[in-house]
Protein backbone atom coordinates (compact mmCIF):
# COMPACT_ATOMS: atom_id res chain seq x y z
CA UNK A 1 0.00 0.00 0.00
CA UNK A 2 1.39 3.34 -1.01
CA UNK A 3 0.24 6.56 0.61
CA UNK A 4 1.09 9.91 -0.84
CA UNK A 5 0.42 13.22 0.84
CA UNK A 6 0.54 16.47 -0.98
CA UNK A 7 1.29 19.16 1.62
CA UNK A 8 0.47 21.81 -0.91
CA UNK A 9 -2.99 20.41 -1.33
CA UNK A 10 -3.46 19.86 2.44
CA UNK A 11 -2.40 23.41 3.21
CA UNK A 12 -4.30 24.80 0.25
CA UNK A 13 -1.18 26.18 -1.37
CA UNK A 14 -0.70 26.52 -5.11
CA UNK A 15 2.46 26.88 -7.17
CA UNK A 16 2.92 28.05 -10.73
CA UNK A 17 4.81 26.09 -13.39
CA UNK A 18 8.12 27.59 -12.27
CA UNK A 19 7.60 26.33 -8.68
CA UNK A 20 6.88 29.73 -7.20
CA UNK A 21 4.02 29.97 -4.72
CA UNK A 22 0.88 31.59 -6.06
CA UNK A 23 -0.95 33.82 -3.61
CA UNK A 24 0.16 34.72 -0.14
CA UNK A 25 0.43 31.31 1.52
CA UNK A 26 3.80 29.66 1.93
CA UNK A 27 4.75 26.52 3.84
CA UNK A 28 7.11 28.43 6.07
CA UNK A 29 4.45 31.02 6.92
CA UNK A 30 1.91 28.27 7.66
CA UNK A 31 4.30 26.48 10.05
CA UNK A 32 5.13 29.76 11.80
CA UNK A 33 1.42 30.59 12.12
CA UNK A 34 0.60 27.18 13.63
CA UNK A 35 3.56 27.38 16.05
CA UNK A 36 2.57 30.92 17.03
CA UNK A 37 -1.05 29.88 17.64
CA UNK A 38 0.11 26.97 19.82
CA UNK A 39 2.47 29.21 21.77
CA UNK A 40 -0.21 31.88 22.25
CA UNK A 41 -2.66 29.22 23.52
CA UNK A 42 -0.11 27.91 26.04
CA UNK A 43 0.76 31.42 27.25
CA UNK A 44 -2.94 32.30 27.51
CA UNK A 45 -3.65 29.12 29.54
CA UNK A 46 -0.75 29.83 31.90
CA UNK A 47 -1.87 33.44 32.30
CA UNK A 48 -5.45 32.35 33.06
CA UNK A 49 -4.19 29.89 35.66
CA UNK A 50 -1.91 32.48 37.25
CA UNK A 51 -4.63 35.16 37.29
CA UNK A 52 -7.15 32.67 38.75
CA UNK A 53 -4.73 31.74 41.56
CA UNK A 54 -4.02 35.39 42.34
CA UNK A 55 -7.71 36.28 42.36
CA UNK A 56 -8.58 33.33 44.61
CA UNK A 57 -5.77 34.25 47.02
CA UNK A 58 -6.87 37.89 47.11
CA UNK A 59 -10.51 36.92 47.65
CA UNK A 60 -9.55 34.53 50.50
CA UNK A 61 -7.50 37.28 52.15
CA UNK A 62 -10.37 39.76 51.82
CA UNK A 63 -12.86 37.26 53.23
CA UNK A 64 -10.57 36.56 56.19
CA UNK A 65 -10.34 40.29 56.89
CA UNK A 66 -14.13 40.70 56.66
CA UNK A 67 -14.76 37.72 58.95
CA UNK A 68 -12.13 38.90 61.44
CA UNK A 69 -13.77 42.34 61.50
CA UNK A 70 -17.27 40.86 61.86
CA UNK A 71 -16.15 38.65 64.75
CA UNK A 72 -14.59 41.58 66.58
CA UNK A 73 -17.64 43.87 66.33
CA UNK A 74 -20.22 43.70 69.10
CA UNK A 75 -23.69 42.34 68.41
CA UNK A 76 -26.86 42.89 70.40
CA UNK A 77 -28.58 39.74 71.61
CA UNK A 78 -32.35 39.70 71.34
CA UNK A 79 -35.10 37.80 73.09
CA UNK A 80 -37.55 35.69 71.12
CA UNK A 81 -39.83 38.76 71.05
CA UNK A 82 -37.15 41.00 69.55
CA UNK A 83 -36.33 42.89 72.74
CA UNK A 84 -32.73 43.77 73.52
CA UNK A 85 -31.20 41.32 75.94
CA UNK A 86 -28.08 42.26 77.91
CA UNK A 87 -25.17 44.31 76.71
CA UNK A 88 -23.75 44.02 73.18
CA UNK A 89 -20.92 41.45 72.99
CA UNK A 90 -18.60 40.25 70.25
CA UNK A 91 -19.23 36.95 68.54
CA UNK A 92 -15.95 35.62 69.92
CA UNK A 93 -16.99 36.54 73.47
CA UNK A 94 -20.39 34.91 72.92
CA UNK A 95 -18.73 31.71 71.70
CA UNK A 96 -16.33 31.77 74.65
CA UNK A 97 -19.14 32.15 77.21
CA UNK A 98 -21.24 29.41 75.56
CA UNK A 99 -18.27 27.05 75.47
CA UNK A 100 -17.39 27.87 79.06
CA UNK A 101 -21.00 27.20 80.10
CA UNK A 102 -20.98 23.87 78.27
CA UNK A 103 -17.74 22.83 79.94
CA UNK A 104 -18.83 23.81 83.45
CA UNK A 105 -22.65 23.69 83.49
CA UNK A 106 -23.98 21.33 86.16
CA UNK A 107 -27.66 21.07 85.21
CA UNK A 108 -29.12 18.34 83.09
CA UNK A 109 -31.06 19.29 80.03
CA UNK A 110 -33.91 17.84 78.00
CA UNK A 111 -35.10 18.76 74.56
CA UNK A 112 -38.71 19.68 73.80
CA UNK A 113 -39.61 16.00 73.28
CA UNK A 114 -38.37 15.03 76.75
CA UNK A 115 -35.20 13.34 75.49
CA UNK A 116 -32.18 13.80 77.71
CA UNK A 117 -29.37 15.74 76.11
CA UNK A 118 -26.01 16.53 77.68
CA UNK A 119 -25.78 20.00 79.17
CA UNK A 120 -22.06 19.92 79.79
CA UNK A 121 -18.90 18.07 78.88
CA UNK A 122 -19.09 15.73 81.89
CA UNK A 123 -22.59 14.61 80.92
CA UNK A 124 -21.56 14.18 77.30
CA UNK A 125 -18.69 11.89 78.35
CA UNK A 126 -20.94 9.99 80.78
CA UNK A 127 -23.60 9.49 78.11
CA UNK A 128 -21.05 8.22 75.58
CA UNK A 129 -19.53 5.91 78.20
CA UNK A 130 -22.97 4.54 79.12
CA UNK A 131 -23.73 3.83 75.47
CA UNK A 132 -20.44 2.05 74.88
CA UNK A 133 -20.65 0.04 78.10
CA UNK A 134 -24.29 -0.88 77.59
CA UNK A 135 -23.53 -2.09 74.06
CA UNK A 136 -20.53 -4.12 75.22
CA UNK A 137 -22.47 -5.45 78.20
CA UNK A 138 -25.40 -6.40 75.99
CA UNK A 139 -23.07 -8.35 73.69
CA UNK A 140 -21.37 -10.05 76.67
CA UNK A 141 -24.72 -11.00 78.24
CA UNK A 142 -25.97 -12.44 74.93
CA UNK A 143 -22.77 -14.48 74.58
CA UNK A 144 -23.10 -15.71 78.18
CA UNK A 145 -26.76 -16.67 77.64
CA UNK A 146 -25.83 -18.65 74.53
CA UNK A 147 -23.03 -20.42 76.42
CA UNK A 148 -25.27 -21.24 79.42
CA UNK A 149 -28.06 -22.51 77.16
CA UNK A 150 -25.63 -24.74 75.29
CA UNK A 151 -24.11 -26.10 78.53
CA UNK A 152 -27.53 -26.79 80.12
CA UNK A 153 -28.72 -28.54 76.96
CA UNK A 154 -25.61 -30.75 76.85
CA UNK A 155 -25.88 -31.66 80.57
CA UNK A 156 -29.61 -32.37 80.30
CA UNK A 157 -29.05 -34.66 77.32
CA UNK A 158 -26.22 -36.44 79.13
CA UNK A 159 -28.39 -36.93 82.26
CA UNK A 160 -31.30 -38.18 80.15
CA UNK A 161 -29.10 -40.65 78.31
CA UNK A 162 -27.62 -41.93 81.59
CA UNK A 163 -31.05 -42.31 83.15
CA UNK A 164 -32.54 -44.11 80.16
CA UNK A 165 -29.59 -46.45 79.71
CA UNK A 166 -29.13 -47.28 83.42
CA UNK A 167 -31.30 -50.37 83.47
CA UNK A 168 -30.18 -51.72 80.11
CA UNK A 169 -27.42 -54.27 79.71
CA UNK A 170 -24.80 -53.65 77.14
Amino acid sequence: MKLELDLNQLLGMEYDEEGEPVGRRQLRDEVVAIAAATLVKEVRDEAKHSVRENVESTVRDEIRAIVREALSKPIQQMSTWGEKKGQPVTVLELVRTQLEAFLTNATESRDRYGNEKPANLRQLVEQATREVISKDMREAVNEAKAGVTKEITQRALKAAVETLTQGLKP
